[in-house]
């Protein structure tokens, strides 16, 4: 029996490099608590939508 490859490929908005500095901050954020994990989504959010704006609504 042959195996048959998925065809599926995951959709997303963001370009790749916004993709993999949010994934970073997650693993990073796992490691701290409270404010920290906060503070270090936050700024990883705030860094794409500065490098990426048109993906932003106003």
């Amino acid at each position: 029996m042959t195996e048959k490859q998925s065809t599926y490929q995951p959709h997303t908005v963001l370009p790749h490099d916004a993709q993999r500095l949010l994934t970073e901050a997650a693993k990073a954020a796992q490691k701290l608590h409270g404010l920290g994990r906060q503070r270090t989504l936050q700024a990883a959010i705030e860094r794409v939508k500065r490098e990426h704006p048109e993906y932003f609504k106003p």
